[in-house]
């Protein structure tokens, strides 16, 4: 296991983490002061700077895609896609996020209606409107960009130009300096650091995950919820990993990724029939994709400067670092298995097509529980300030026909996302703290399961914070840890962009190109 192993990068990423957890298990008070303190900072004064982020990665892909940039193939002229379409979307969806789909999907509405952006009533009718928009705005085609710098790079240097080293100091080599051994502590500092981040940008995923199914779990067997029972689930959870991470990526994550998707659908056309007014729910999610249409940019760059309401600081500026620290993870998954594709076609799917599967999702269940709430059946924008988010999840589940059914549905899409995302990310993390990997070689599954495992490490600390400081808020704590781990990782995507242009042009320039593109050497030339 060890023989591939970068031990440097491994070492540094992993003191870090065990520090941090540590720090969270003898100074649980203090640290959660500090989050707090940190989050109120970072929302606030550098809000410009994820929403800048956002605006520019979305810019960029658009000129990649209608460039001559966009008919580069990942693997050369001769290569063809690994997995099916249907395959690789499905990959995709399942491994980047689709946890915070779940969690978010039916009940995020109700947090906007009370805090409405742009100084809306909240509670009245536009308050409404714009909640079934944003968060479809929050997953929409902005959102997937954050990934795609990355993946670019990482699938152009690991199948194009064949590299040993997908570490981040060798990939933003044209940037920096191309000599490896120069600032070589240095280097190692700043791979070890993003190692971390990659880990510490899980937490959110994890974090949210467990709580649900913790919650579905009570209920269901009729058990209190107690720190046991948050440890038994994340183990249980553990012994679902093993199992996914043993199997390669063509017989493993496909196969989980597809009957995933599979299952989603089976449960969103479930919620659909059970719909109260089945036509509100397509009426509305019909306007809510309008609504995109013309508010998008004003989205994109609202700051909440001057109302100073908290809105954005507390959803836009908390999704765009969401996105910035699983960036670099989730780009790499998408260049391991987007062999055989052009860089238009992976801009089309991540921002067209996974953007619309994430649409689907809030357009059902969220307006599946708008309609309760606006039928006076169950009124969840009334009792959300109450209830936690794994408690908001499922008091929205009870109302369904044969709830009990739908709760084991609902855990096992939970512990298959956690699953995908866990197995695609222990993988990429796993990938960039080796050396000498290439091709189609895989790190070893015992070195993508201590990975994976490395992933509950800071959620298990969340969760000790959560039992020894009265009245902590696990969702803005959360939010607080991925803005900490999202920072660095914002300067190496600009690195990352830069580097990938320059690798593109001079290639381009030189003829370092596949046969089938050697047109765009000529339209370069005229």
């Amino acid at each position: 296991m060890l023989k591939k192993v970068n031990k440097p990068v491994t070492i540094i990423g992993l003191s870090l983490l065990f520090l941090f957890s540590g720090i969270i298990i003898v100074w649980p008070q203090q640290t959660a002061h500090f989050i707090d303190v940190f989050y109120k900072f970072m929302t606030r004064d550098l809000a410009w700077l994820f929403m800048g982020s956002g605006a520019a990665f979305a810019i960029f892909a658009l000129f990649i895609a209608f460039s001559k940039y966009g008919d580069i193939k990942i693997g050369g002229k001769d290569a063809k896609p690994h997995y099916t379409s249907f395959a690789w979307n499905s990959m995709i969806i399942t491994s980047c996020l689709a946890i915070g789909i779940l969690t978010f999907g039916m009940i995020e509405w109700a947090y906007y209606v009370n805090e409405s952006p742009f100084g809306v009533t909240p509670g009245s009718v536009r308050s409404y409107e714009l909640a079934s928009a944003y968060g479809m705005f929050h997953w929409g085609p902005i959102a997937w960009t954050f990934y795609l710098i990355p993946a670019f790079s990482i699938g152009y240097m690991y199948w194009n130009k064949k590299s040993k080293s997908l570490a981040m100091s060798d990939l933003c080599s044209g940037v920096l300096t191309e000599d490896r051994n120069k600032y070589k502590a240095l280097r190692w500092a700043i791979d070890g650091i993003i190692a971390f981040c990659f880990v510490g940008s899980m937490a959110s995923t994890v974090g949210l995950g467990t709580p649900i199914i913790v919650e579905l779990l009570s209920r269901l067997l009729n058990i209190p919820t107690s720190f046991g029972l948050q440890m038994g689930v994340t183990l249980a959870f553990g012994i679902f990993f093993l199992a996914s991470v043993s199997k390669n990526i063509s017989k493993g994550m496909q196969w989980i990724s597809t009957n995933n998707v599979k299952l989603c659908i089976l449960f969103f056309i479930y919620v659909f029939i059970c719909s109260p007014n089945k036509s509100f729910v397509l009426n509305n999610l019909t306007m809510a994709i309008g609504t995109n249409i013309t508010e998008t940019v004003r989205m994109a760059f609202f700051t909440d400067a001057i109302g100073n309401t908290g809105f954005a600081q507390s959803w836009t500026v908390f999704y765009w670092s969401w996105y910035v620290g699983l960036a670099i993870s989730c780009g790499t998954w998408i260049a391991r298995i987007s062999y055989g594709r052009t860089l238009k076609e992976i801009i089309m799917t991540t921002c067209i097509w996974t953007p619309l599967a994430s649409w689907v999702t809030y357009g059902i269940l969220g307006n599946y529980s708008m309609s309760l709430q606006l039928s006076g059946v169950y009124k969840l924008a009334d009792k959300i300030g109450g209830l936690t988010t794994a408690g908001a999840v499922a008091e929205t589940l009870s109302t369904l026909p044969l709830a009990g059914l739908v709760f084991v549905v609902y855990i096992i899409l939970m512990f298959f996302n956690l699953g995908t995302t866990c197995t695609a990310h222990s993988t990429s993390v796993s990938i960039l703290t080796s050396k000498d990997i290439s091709g189609n070689e895989e790190p070893s599954s015992s070195w993508k399961l201590m990975w994976g495992f490395m992933f509950l490490a800071i959620p298990i600390g969340v969760m000790f914070l959560e039992k020894n400081v009265p009245g902590l808020n696990l969702l803005k704590t959360l939010q607080s840890i991925t803005l900490i781990f999202a920072i660095p990782i914002v300067f190496v995507a600009v690195l990352l962009a830069c580097s990938a242009y320059k690798v593109f042009k001079n290639d381009i320039a030189k003829g370092n190109i596949p046969v089938e593109e050697k047109n765009l050497y000529k339209w370069t030339n005229n």
